[in-house]
């Protein structure tokens, strides 16, 4: 049986996005962004060396990093499902709800993540 044909926004890899910082632009790349946090029309791109402020909206990143693994899990927050390594039940249940938290876990161990 083969494998389901991926989109051509999957095969393309990651998703750079421009980043400004002091007058020098960057691009981050989708894969090293662990999560998305709106802040009025921009949005807060968090990696691993630290946060980027860029002037896209949440529903724009969320529409064009679905593909890579981006799911909203509050109207406020775009999570890197490829990039969660846990989940806590106190802190997961106040930010996302029991209903998403419990689909996020069984997606998880599904492999579908």
């Amino acid at each position: 049986m083969r494998a389901p044909p991926r989109s051509p926004r999957a095969a393309a890899g990651p998703i750079p996005i421009p980043v400004e910082l002091a007058g020098v632009t960057r691009f981050v790349a989708s894969s090293d962004v662990r999560y998305v946090e709106a802040q009025g029309d921009y949005a807060r791109l968090h990696t691993a060396e630290g946060s980027h402020l860029v002037r896209i909206p949440l529903s724009v990143l969320e529409e064009k990093w679905a593909d890579a693994g981006f799911v909203r899990i509050h109207r406020s927050y775009l999570v890197s499902l490829p990039l969660v390594t846990e989940l806590r039940l106190g802190i997961a249940l106040s930010v996302v709800g029991a209903p998403f938290f419990l689909w996020l876990l069984l997606r998880m161990r599904r492999g579908l993540a």
